[in-house]
């Protein structure tokens, strides 16, 4: 089988993604290119595929292959996070108003356009709770078929891990990940303030290390200068210093996916933390990572309802009482391993190959994204143009 990996050339998990598992892929000795359409990464012209790989927001990148000669048979698209298939039609959080006529043609392509791909077996999911968040328009029981369609994302498992300590003076929490305001400040600022009162309710002393950056950080540095704790802000760091980092500067870590993951891969202590959009509830729970429910790392209020939820008190309390905590992360951490990842998907049915209906869609997408890239370009010149 000769496989193509499609990255989307963004900063961030899906890409880093798509590299592992083409890395895995290759030490099976299976023919598997990467390229990235949207840096204009048409080396593989004229070449055949009997599968392409791709996040299901770069689907149109298909169409730009086939027009440079790339025979590509099959398609499977990787659906990373709850309603991110939708997401990548229109913006849900802004369905209302005159953006709800807007947006009306838009939701029933996408509604065709899923029922479409799931009925040739294209789509796969990283967690059951995107699974179902993205289904759940199609009015179908995709619990006998999730064995096949969750391939969780892959992260690089070590060995071993150093044993940790716990600590004689303060608890050091830290955060690592994106600092955006997409669905990351408001449990960030909830964060600081359960550690805040905590300390300030006379428990033990609590310091907190932030590392990332985002758009979202000046409103989180503000905030926390509100706050009577420490909190220190750190860059980005690199992706391979994560373990060594976390050894010598946090004793557990709070996050959500995959930073969550390289908490855990590395034998620290890992809590998940709610994420939580304007558009939600503000309800903000923590529980163990290896408390999670299908593969999840991290939902929406909401899509929460099978999933462990604590307050921050009671995850401070157990990790001072428990002793497993490493142990029990790492081997959560273990199931996102390249081979356990590789098996699953090298197991699963091979989708059903393009037909008229799908790439009928595929190209009304490739018609949409443009637009919407057009839209945003004439956007961001005009903020442009009063900023002068």
């Amino acid at each position: 089988m000769r496989i193509l990996i499609c990255k989307s050339g963004l900063f961030g998990g899906a890409d880093f993604l798509l590299e592992r598992l083409r890395a895995y892929l290759l030490e099976r000795e299976i023919d598997a290119d990467i390229l990235c359409a949207p840096e204009n990464d048409f080396s593989m012209r004229y070449a055949r595929y009997d599968l392409a790989v791709l996040p299901s927001y770069r689907m149109h990148d298909i169409v730009a292959l086939k027009r440079r000669g790339v025979q590509i048979e099959r398609v499977l698209l990787w659906i990373m996070g709850s309603g991110s298939f939708q997401e990548t039609y229109y913006n849900p959080s802004r369905d209302h108003g005159v953006f709800k006529l807007v947006y009306a043609p838009l939701k029933r392509e996408a509604a065709r356009a899923l029922r479409s791909l799931y009925d040739s077996g294209s789509l796969c999911f990283t967690d059951e709770v995107g699974m179902y968040a993205t289904l759940a328009p199609l009015g179908r029981d995709c619990e006998r078929e999730k064995d096949g369609n969750i391939i969780p994302i892959i992260v690089p498992i070590p060995e071993t891990y150093p044993i940790k300590e716990k600590p004689a003076g303060a608890v050091r929490i830290a955060w690592i990940g994106r600092i955006s305001n997409d669905f990351k400040l408001i449990p960030l600022l909830h964060l600081i303030r359960d550690a805040a009162l905590y300390r300030a309710g006379g428990g033990i002393d609590i310091s907190l290390t932030i590392v990332g950056n985002g758009d979202a950080l000046d409103r989180l540095r503000a905030s926390a200068a509100q706050e009577n704790i420490s909190v220190r802000f750190i860059g980005n760091i690199a992706y391979e210093s994560i373990g060594e980092f976390l050894r010598e500067n946090a004793d557990f870590l709070v996050a959500m996916g995959t930073s969550a993951l390289d908490g855990a891969r590395n034998g620290c202590p890992t809590a998940i933390i709610t994420p939580v959009r304007d558009s939600d509830p503000e309800e903000v729970h923590y529980r163990w990572v290896f408390e999670s429910k299908g593969y999840s790392l991290g939902e929406y209020p909401g899509l929460d309802a099978d999933q462990v939820k604590k307050p921050f008190d009671r995850m401070i309390e157990e990790y001072l009482r428990r002793d497993d905590l490493q142990i029990l992360s790492y081997e959560y951490a273990a199931m996102f391993g390249g081979d356990a990842v590789t098996d699953k998907l090298l197991g699963r049915a091979l989708p059903n190959p393009i037909d008229a209906r799908v790439w009928k869609h595929l190209r009304r997408f490739e018609r949409i994204a443009k637009l919407k890239a057009h839209l945003k370009k004439r956007m961001e010149g005009k903020r442009h143009d009063h900023a002068q």
